[in-house]
């Protein structure tokens, strides 16, 4: 059905493309995942294959979820990304290197734990640890950020924190901007 599903073990994953991709969803509630040399390292995206093979496109609202294990990617493109979907992290160990996007939710982005940060709409951050060191923002929305608590450090080329439309921070974030272009 276009699911994956990861309860436990050790993945150890290079590759030439995407190193975990799903077409629904992709979900992770155990493990130590190492994912190498790939584009993306875990996608959700809209692209549907047919039974002869040939790629159909359909519009697919995927979700990514991640509520435990320990993850080490090391990507050409975005480390997570949900082409039309949301991701939610509520627990594990997550480190990303990438070119691009660590973290990227074309829809919504809710992290209680975790690492990371993009969204096209809604970045919910509510708890955690990040030590985020970017090329380019280290937190952004295409619309609105949020964020309620959280030991946050980061150091970007571009913008700390970004918010297209709206950034709410409340006094219970810690929030360390060490080096950006703008705050």
């Amino acid at each position: 059905d276009g699911s994956i599903n990861i309860t436990g073990g050790t993945i150890n994953i290079s590759a030439g493309e995407d190193g975990i991709k799903g077409v629904k969803s992709v979900n992770v509630s155990d493990g130590e995942i190492t994912i190498t040399k790939a584009e993306d390292g875990i996608q959700v995206s809209e692209v549907v294959y047919d039974t002869d093979g040939t790629t159909v496109k359909a519009y697919v609202t995927g979700n990514i979820g991640i509520s435990g294990g320990t993850f080490n990617i090391t990507s050409s493109e975005d480390g997570i990304q949900c082409g039309k979907g949301n991701i939610t992290i509520t627990g594990g160990d997550v480190t990303v290197n990438s070119t691009m996007d660590c973290i990227q939710a074309e829809n919504i982005l809710n992290i209680s734990d975790g690492k990371g940060v993009k969204a096209g709409n809604l970045v919910n951050i509510s708890g955690g640890t990040f030590n985020i060191n970017t090329y380019d923002d280290g937190i952004h929305s295409n619309n609105t950020v949020r964020i309620s608590g959280g030991d946050i450090d980061i150091a970007a080329g571009d913008d700390g924190v970004h918010g297209d439309s709206y950034l709410y921070i409340t006094d219970n974030a810690d929030i360390n901007i060490t080096k950006s272009y703008e705050g």
